[in-house]
């Protein structure tokens, strides 16, 4: 027959598919037999030339009066899904077809091992060929779209056939299939040509009649106008040869689940991409930008919600936007809504994701949103918590609300006698020149061991004259204004000390913390003392030594993280701001946290980062023991202090971090989804990328096969870049195909740029 001819001209994609066929006894067919059977079948169209068969329903298992008996169906021949298709899967246009592109997998498939839509016949001990086609979801009929396979450099349609036997065995594996999709003006042309062929084909007549060819435009018309283009179905048949070329149905037909249109704006996956902004204030209406998949303006919404610690949802609330707010199906621009609590006094995490109505399909994963307290909350919390911090250490003495201070010691009308700034740092001066004064002044055991850890930095950069007390960083007539101010508060706060210390009194602590909270409430930015001494242009290093070592004296060290100023920063904040590395480690004895985070999310590491301050960075890296240093905070951009070393391509910053804390490599920024591995690509930087490598972490594996939030992989990532070195790089350091394990040899960063010389030293840029 016709058919037979075909098969046999089919001998060679025998050979290349037999090892995805087994038999009954789940033994593989070997290469050796692939000339005893022919495999997919490809060219025929659906006309065969043979005689009239016999009613298909014989040969289905039901009577002509009814079903069959449940003795009978026993005995029945039957088809069933063993591997359904995936889900999603991309349509491609024939103007895509070119090269090599993913096939359509198994449901359950991975890297390793992939597996296939998977079909078995049971009940039946004969020759037959079972049979795959594409079909309608919601009709019994063929899809204008085109199932092919790829052969001698063709793309070969639907229908496709696999021969199974009791010899071979009654499993068939369709692989290496991929989905065409049918322009809208072709969709009528190939569904009426699909359905007149499969017409024929089930007549077993060469041609149809003109009534049935009228019936047949009519019906394909209909459905081509309601036709989901962007959702198909598998529809499995098997058929008996006969001796005379008849084709015999064995089985009923079977369907797949549907398979969606992986691109499509009403079936595709969604995904959110990158964030203009992770971070946005309680009370909502920030405009946030979000970059997407293909979605459609007409059936997405944006959600907000919040877990608590069982995974269980206890709050949501959606973005506003309009529909002239989606900007060609890859952009939203929208409002954040608020929050459910306005007066949180803590920054709170919570999720976005898109959800489409239509199909309550939502996009994974869904990405992490900080929702940040009001500033006038944190402001309340922070005098709160001076307030309390009093009550707890001052004793009976906080019952009395009123500063009580000695009349000699009052702010509000300082004596006349009360030197101004120039006066106030010559009495300082002379106060810290006395030798004698200053060891008694350090007397402290805890404040003596941070001296000692620093006494080289400190010796060095101690100035014998305190001179005007200026901040960096201001104007003049700002500074002046404050000048004398600063002075008065730090003269009375001496003053105190030295009294306490020869007679010490229960209210001192008290006066001393009120004094530090009155003075940040009345300087315009809410700098503290300690903010200031710091920051002082002429970096008077005793200065700030005795202000700390009084903060030391009083144990005020709650107030040390809780006195923040109008832009949230620490002590430490400062210190790496203004690059000054030798106070680092005192402010951290003292109880300073390193991981405190300003209004914009910096951590003093961030800052120090981001100045590039190496010798504040390396100071947090040694600090003292006890202090635990947290990598992994990420800032209102979402970025960790290693990405943003990264990002700046400051190599030996990015050095020094991955060597004190490895698993930093794997955080994932909340803006876009890139790992440090993935934003190295991004730098185009072998320096960096053999930096990461080089390290070894134990989850490398994870690290190379992590996505981003764009579903790209590392490798993924440096091919659409188009960078030679770095996807070369990549390539050796991912598994060879079905390994597991990711294999890399450290080497040396000038080995590598040595076995690149050649190259263009521009070759890889971004476009």
């Amino acid at each position: 027959s016709p058919y037979q001819h075909q098969l046999l001209n089919n001998d060679g994609i025998c050979q290349l598919d037999a090892t995805n066929l087994i038999n009954s006894a789940g033994v593989g067919v070997g290469v050796a037999n692939v000339t005893s059977f022919g495999n997919m079948y490809m060219d025929h169209q659906y006309f065969v030339s043979a005689p009239t068969s016999v009613p298909p329903a014989q040969h289905f298992g039901y009577h002509q009066n009814g079903l069959a008996s449940d003795g009978d169906i026993k005995h029945v021949p039957q088809l069933r899904i063993v591997e359904q298709p995936v889900e999603k899967f991309r349509f491609r246009y024939k103007s895509e077809m070119h090269g090599t592109h993913g096939s359509l997998n198994g449901a359950n498939s991975k890297r390793t091992p992939k597996t296939f839509p998977e079909v078995t016949l049971s009940n039946y001990d004969g020759p037959a060929v079972i049979r795959c086609s594409l079909f309608q979801t919601n009709l019994d009929s063929p899809h204008s779209h085109q199932l092919v396979v790829r052969k001698d450099e063709r793309d070969v349609c639907d229908p496709h056939d696999l021969h199974v036997s009791k010899e071979r065995g009654y499993v068939a594996q369709f692989i290496n299939m991929g989905i065409i999709h049918t322009a809208k003006k072709y969709i009528f042309e190939e569904l009426c040509k699909k359905k007149q062929d499969r017409l024929v084909f089930q007549m077993n007549r060469r041609e149809l009649s003109t009534k049935q060819i009228q019936e047949l435009h009519q019906e394909t018309e209909r459905e081509a106008k309601d036709m989901n283009l962007n959702q198909v179905r598998l529809c499995f048949e098997a058929f008996k040869i006969e001796d005379n070329g008849a084709w015999v149905p064995l089985a009923p037909p079977v369907y797949s689940n549907a398979i969606n249109n992986r691109k499509s704006a009403q079936t595709g996956e969604l995904r959110i991409v990158r964030l203009s902004k992770p971070t946005g204030g309680v009370m909502g209406n920030d405009e946030l930008i979000l970059l997407v998949e293909k979605v459609s303006k007409k059936n997405i919404k944006v959600r907000f919600f919040e877990e608590d610690e069982d995974g269980e949802t206890v709050w949501e609330a959606y973005a506003k936007f309009r529909e002239s707010d989606v900007h060609h199906q890859y952009a939203i621009v929208c409002q954040t809504p608020a929050y459910k609590d306005k007066d949180v006094d803590r920054e709170v995490n919570v999720y976005i994701e898109l959800i489409r109505p239509s199909d309550d399909e939502r996009s994974f994963p869904a990405l992490p949103f900080r929702y940040k307290p009001r500033n006038v909350i944190v402001s309340r919390k922070r005098r709160r918590t001076c307030s309390s911090a009093n009550s707890s250490s001052s004793g009976t003495a906080s019952s009395n609300n009123s500063l009580d201070l000695p009349k000699t010691l009052g702010l509000a009308q300082p004596p006349n006698g009360l030197p101004n700034l120039s006066q106030h740092g010559q009495n300082i001066s002379q106060e810290f020149g006395r030798d004698m004064h200053l060891n008694d002044l350090l007397d402290s055991e805890n404040f003596r061991k941070l001296i000692e850890q620093n006494s080289t930095d400190l010796e060095k950069m101690c100035d014998l004259g305190v001179g005007e007390l200026v901040k960096d960083g201001h104007g003049r007539a700002e500074v002046a204004s404050g000048r004398n101010l600063t002075s008065k508060y730090l003269n009375t706060i001496f003053k105190i000390f030295d009294q306490d210390r020869r007679t010490p009194m229960e209210s001192s602590h008290r006066q001393v913390e009120e004094l530090f909270t009155d003075h940040a409430l009345n300087n315009e930015n809410n700098d503290t003392l300690l903010h200031e001494v710091i920051s002082h242009k002429k970096d008077n290093l005793k200065l700030a030594i005795k202000t700390i070592q009084v903060m030391n004296y009083f144990n005020l060290k709650e107030l040390v993280n809780s006195a923040l100023n109008a832009d949230g920063d620490s002590a430490l904040h400062v210190a790496c701001q203004q690059d000054r590395a030798h106070y680092i480690r005192p402010l951290l004895g003292m109880g300073c946290s390193p991981n405190q985070q300003n209004h914009a999310g910096n951590t003093p590491l961030h800052l120090a980062v981001k100045e590039e301050h190496l010798n504040c960075v390396e100071s947090f890296l040694n600090g003292v023991p006890t202090v635990q240093l947290d990598l992994s905070l990420k800032n209102d951009d979402g970025l960790t202090p290693l990405h943003m070393a990264i990002r700046q391509n400051k190599y030996d910053v990015a050095k020094k971090l991955i060597s004190h804390d490895r698993s930093s490599i794997s955080v994932a920024n909340t803006m876009d989804g890139n790992n440090a591995l993935h934003m190295a690509v991004l730098e185009q930087s072998v320096e960096l990328l053999v930096l990461i490598l080089d390290a070894q972490n134990q989850n490398l594996t994870d690290i190379l096969l992590a996505r981003n939030a764009a579903g790209y992989t590392p490798l993924e990532l440096a091919r659409h870049k188009a960078n030679e070195r770095v996807v070369k790089l990549l390539e050796n350091v991912y598994p060879e195909k079905g390994e597991l394990a990711m294999t890399w040899i450290p080497r040396k960063v000038k080995e590598e740029i040595d076995t690149s010389s050649d190259e263009s030293s521009d070759a890889g840029q971004l476009e």
